[in-house]
């Protein structure tokens, strides 16, 4: 996994060195300016799509931010893309500005995060996930779901926990939602060796933080305990976690299968969050008993509320239940919120909150044919995008969007275009190439990179390291000279002529291309019979991850080796 991670290390890298030539362009230096001014207002930008992450990058670190990433220490730039962060989690030199991005669908929120990772350190972008569940639904969202909305929410509560959020990215769906009031300060359960916590104080706090206890635990949101042992199931880890306790003191934490339940490794920290946002506090009990009498057609749950049950469905009840629901707005503190495609955006609002008004229309009527009253729950209901609107305008965080649109003459168009694609069109990569050369906007020797494009080098892995043998025109006179070079190392005759008499040898070829590794094996059969080489065995293998990192895609190799088993 190394070279992967070197890879995509590099690739950040030089990303990040694409963000200067975007600020000699003098409507986007404006732009990123704007961005970071205490003055914001409702702006429409005209941005590619394949720009976008780019110039959000640009507006997040500021004109400053983004010389001090692309100079001359690529490691300052794949590690801190914004500057030196203070004990709380802040960034001190920072001239940019905090985003919230808000996009149309989850999907969309997933990919412009990472997309946003390569520019900017991952930890600093982070996705708010909406429910999958309307709120007025008697369905529970996904357990998985709410850790990761909960960790968000702490993170912004408490930057000097995880670090500060610098991007913000949220489907529209998360962004109407109105949210319970103080999650971001619901302490997580952490789980390390060395503490001490107490085994039945912790199984309370998981209780409280609404994980079901059961004989032996199997899903997210579970727990179980047995004896000194305490497994438990969070739903941010990809397995349950078994935490030894020696008295009051966690000795070792370490997760494990849920087929057999045996040990796999030893973890160090690890953070239970809670398995719902409605937690049932005891003033939550108390008002849910309150109104198990009151509302008829909710008492069942309320009952079980009551007395400490986490329900399935039970956060329909929240308006209700807890002390207040506050727009999503009022928890991420001051950020310019930018739309992505602001017309999709606008259509999906208008249909979330077309669904919440129909759901809550067919309940009255209900209710109206003899059915019980329903519970006002208009308080957890979408809410209209105009009132986020309204809101980041009064409260100065700025409603800017980002479209492929000219909505009217007073929008920005940022002169960007999405990247081409040549897709093996290797032709017209080449005319590109001598275009940009002969208009002065690369150097020649950057041009003459268009070799790459037709020529290939044939290149020797020696003890020495790499050496290019000789570099030759065209896929099929490579393979051929590969070939020899081959023949030659197995002693038969080749391109200098006859060589040292024969050993027994075994073949490895390596490609990626089934019709090309196909092409390459029938070949050099062939040609090893023909020069008297001896061949015990061929294997063919696909390229290793080490070769395709500093080779490149589409790399052909022949491996020679003496058979020892024939002496």
């Amino acid at each position: 996994m190394a070279p992967r991670r070197g890879v995509t290390r590099l690739a950040a890298v030089l990303l990040t060195a694409l963000l200067p030539p975007l600020l000699a362009d003098a409507d986007i230096a404006r732009t990123v300016r704007a961005a970071s001014s205490r003055s914001r207002s409702d702006r429409s930008l005209v941005v590619a799509p394949g720009a976008r992450p780019a110039v959000l990058a640009a507006m997040t670190l500021g004109e400053e931010g983004v010389q001090r990433v692309a100079g001359d220490d690529a490691e300052a730039a794949g590690s801190a893309a914004v500057g030196r962060k203070d004990t709380d989690g802040s960034f001190a030199d920072a001239s940019g500005t905090p985003l919230l991005v808000v996009t149309a669908t989850g999907r969309e929120a997933e990919e412009t995060a990472l997309a946003l990772r390569s520019y900017l350190p991952a930890d600093d972008v982070a996705v708010m996930p909406a429910w999958e569940t309307l709120p007025h639904e008697r369905l529970s969202p996904r357990a998985d779901t709410v850790a990761q909305r909960l960790s968000v929410l702490r993170r912004l509560a408490h930057p000097e926990e995880g670090g500060a959020i610098r991007v913000l990215v949220v489907p529209v769906r998360a962004l109407l939602a109105p949210v319970i009031a103080g999650l971001g300060e619901l302490e997580p359960v952490q789980l390390a060796p060395g503490l001490t916590v107490g085994l039945e104080e912790t199984a309370r706090r998981l209780e409280a933080a609404a994980y079901t206890r059961v004989d032996m635990v199997e899903s997210r949101g579970e727990y179980a305990v047995r004896g000194g042992i305490l497994d438990v199931f969070p739903p941010s880890e990809p397995r349950p976690v078994r935490v030894d306790f020696f008295g009051d003191e966690i000795d070792e934490v370490s997760s494990f299968a849920v087929a057999d339940q045996r040990t796999i490794e030893a973890l160090g920290a690890v953070t239970a969050t809670a398995c719902r946002e409605l937690v049932l506090t005891d003033t939550v009990r108390e008002r849910a008993a309150a109104l198990a009498d009151a509302v008829p057609g909710a008492a069942d749950m309320l009952e079980k509320i009551s007395q400490g049950i986490a329900v399935e469905g039970m956060e329909s009840l929240a308006p209700v239940l807890v002390d207040a629901m506050v727009p999503l707005l009022d928890l991420v503190g001051d950020r310019l919120t930018v739309l992505l495609e602001p017309e999709r955006v606008r259509k999906r609002a208008e249909d979330l909150t077309a669904t919440t008004t129909e759901f809550l229309a067919a309940a009255w009527t209900s209710a109206a044919s003899g059915g019980t009253v329903p519970v006002d729950l208009s308080a957890a209901a979408f809410a209209h995008l105009a009132e986020a609107r309204a809101l980041a305008l009064s409260s100065n965080r700025g409603w800017w969007s980002f479209t492929a649109l000219a909505a009217g003459p007073e929008t920005t168009r940022l002169d960007l275009s999405d990247p081409h694609t040549y897709r093996g069109e290797l032709e017209r990569a080449v005319a590109d190439l001598g275009r940009l050369a002969r208009s002065g906007r690369i150097d020649r020797t950057t041009a003459r990179l268009d070799g790459v494009l037709g020529i290939r080098p044939v290149l020797a892995l020696t003890r020495d390291g790499i050496r290019a043998l000789e570099t030759v025109r065209g896929a099929a006179r490579a393979r051929r000279h590969l070939i020899a070079q081959a023949v030659r190392a197995a002693g038969g005759t080749a391109l200098s002529g006859p060589r040292r008499p024969a050993e027994p040898v075994r073949l490895a070829i390596q490609g990626d291309d089934a019709d090309m590794l196909a092409q390459l094996e029938t070949g050099l059969r062939e040609a090893m019979e023909e020069a008297g080489a001896i061949v015990t065995e061929v294997l063919t293998l696909p390229v290793d991850e080490a070769t395709s990192t500093h080779v490149g895609p589409g790399a052909l190799g022949i491996a020679v080796a003496p058979d020892l088993r024939a002496h």
